[in-house]
Order: C-alpha cells, then structure tokens, then sequence
C-alpha cells in the first residue's frame, strides 16, 4: 500500500493498460482520494508485451541520448518521397499521413 501512496502522491503517472491484445502505455490521472479519474485517449506507446513496452522504452531513451544534440523543428522537416516511383509522392508526410493512405482490408 505504501508504494501505490507513493504513485497517487504525484497525481499521474504512466501505467500499463491491456486492451483486447495489446499492451499501452497511458498517462493516467488520479483525483484526490487517488482514484483515477481519467486517462489518454491513446497509449503513449503499445506493444504485444510489457516486455515489448520495456523493449520500446529502452530504444527511445537510447535514440534521446543520441539525438539530444540534433533536435529537429516540427514546421522545418522537409519530408522526401517515401519511393523513388513519382506516382508515389502523396506518401510523403507524417506517419498519420501514410496511414490514411494505406490500403484498408
């Protein structure tokens, strides 16, 4: 019990959250009585394990440190074709870009 008073003392904090198959990583919230009171809509990070999450977290704390001098600008990212084929071009963007693009089944 003294741990869990130790996470609702900060009021939020990054909890691991099943739904169906898949393992996410949420911010949750918690209100006074350290009861949650919300949480993302969508996990931070998913995964098929906490292994998978733990995996994840480890390369992107990895990717910060070798990246921390090299910081990109969000409005400054000059994004190139994802193929070299010209009919491909409209694929070029942000990851929700390419996925509305993507064949549905």
């Amino acid at each position: 019990m003294e741990r869990l008073n130790t996470i609702y003392k900060f009021m939020w904090n990054f909890r691991i959250i099943k739904k169906d198959d898949a393992y996410g990583l949420y911010e949750v919230f918690y209100n006074d009585d350290g009861k949650i009171f919300a949480h993302d809509e969508n996990p931070t990070i998913i995964g098929e394990s906490v292994d998978d999450l733990k995996k994840y977290l480890k390369m992107m704390s990895s990717d910060v440190d070798k990246c921390k001098n090299a910081v990109l600008e969000y409005d400054d990212i000059d994004f190139a074709p994802m193929m070299d084929d010209e009919e491909d071009d409209d694929l070029s963007g942000s990851l929700e870009d390419f996925m509305d693009n993507f064949p549905k089944e």
